[in-house]
This record gives structure tokens, C-alpha cells and sequence, in this order.
């Protein structure tokens, strides 16, 4: 488990790198918005603390398509935190799936860093509350894709996601050097 002490030092880090070599790492928030309102703030905060955050949140207006808006600003950021909970969320009438999968389907193409958070329920299980049969279906087969491909953590309490968020930035930080610093600091010369 992360302490205080953790979080102070990679903040303190994350201050210094900003300082000396205008380093601020991007680090952008996918997930569904309704029901995950609770852990999308702890995320924030969290993220707030070590680096820049980007989330929807804080998107203003525009006359551009939501999945455009979005992937535009992922396409700068440095890593990726998807927060997985019951919902599918909004489909995209073009390509078919949710914006959360689409945001996955290009930081996965753009190869940077991408951490997964699965909520449990209060049982501890995992299912879908999609009222729609398709939505639950895609939900179900994203949900698999991701658990083929990323390693992730499961949650049940916003501040549980903190924590988990902090250990795995930290976590990647030690064995492969600042997020966002080219090339990263672990590289011998």
C-alpha cells in the first residue's frame, strides 16, 4: 500500500521535472461519466497531485464531434487511465462501440502507457447493469478484451482507485522512468 510519504515524493518529483525541464506529465481519464461521477473525481484529485490531468470534465464546448474532442486531447497526453464500471456508455454511431473502447482502441494503436481499473460490486463480483442487451454485450466482450490484454486492478471504493492509480503510475515510473520524460531517466548512457 502507497502512504502519504509516496505521494509526496513523486509529487515533489513531478514538481522538480516540471520545474527544470518544463516536464508536466499528461496523464488522461476514460471512462463512463454518470455512474462513475464518485471515482472519476478521486481520479482526478489523484492524478492533480503527480501531473496534469485531462478529463472531459474539463473540455470546454465545441462544434466538433465528442469522439473527435476526446481523441484529440488523448493523442497528447503521456499515459492512459481507464476506469471500467457497469455501463457501456455512449456508442458511436460510425465505428459502433463506446467512447471509452475507442479511446482504448487508440492509445493501444499509439503504444503508450495505459492503466486499468475495474469496480467490483459491493459482493465483490463484477456484471453488467445495462438495460440494453446489445450495450450489455459489448460491455461483456470489451470487458474480456481487457482482461486478455491489460493487467488490472479491481476497486470498490473511490479511494481504494486512488490508491491503486498512484501504485501503478509508481509502479511504471520505477521500471521504465518518468512517464512522459524522452527517453526515460532509467536509460544508461
Amino acid at each position: 500500500m502507497q502512504t502519504i510519504a509516496d505521494i509526496t515524493k513523486l509529487s515533489a518529483i513531478s514538481a522538480f521535472l516540471s520545474k527544470i525541464w518544463g516536464y508536466d506529465m499528461r496523464i488522461f481519464t476514460s471512462s463512463t461519466y454518470e455512474d462513475l461521477k464518485n471515482e472519476r473525481r478521486a481520479a482526478i484529485d489523484t492524478i492533480k497531485r503527480i501531473g496534469q490531468v485531462i478529463a472531459m470534465e474539463d473540455f470546454f464546448a465545441s462544434n466538433h464531434p465528442p469522439k473527435d474532442v476526446c481523441l484529440k486531447y488523448l493523442q497528447d497526453c503521456d499515459a492512459v487511465v481507464i476506469i471500467l464500471g457497469f455501463r457501456y456508455g455512449s456508442v458511436d454511431g460510425i465505428e459502433g462501440i463506446s467512447l471509452t473502447e475507442i479511446e482504448y482502441n487508440t492509445v493501444k494503436s499509439l503504444g503508450m502507457p495505459v492503466f486499468v481499473f475495474q469496480k467490483r460490486q459491493t459482493d465483490g463480483c463484477w456484471r453488467p447493469e445495462e438495460t440494453d442487451s446489445e450495450k450489455s454485450k459489448k460491455l461483456l466482450a470489451f470487458k474480456s478484451r481487457l482482461d486478455d490484454e491489460r493487467f488490472r486492478k479491481t476497486f470498490s471504493t473511490p479511494q481504494e482507485l486512488a490508491t491503486e492509480i498512484f501504485g501503478a503510475i509508481r509502479q511504471y515510473e520505477i521500471e521504465n522512468g518518468e512517464i512522459g520524460v524522452f527517453p526515460p531517466l532509467n536509460w544508461v548512457n
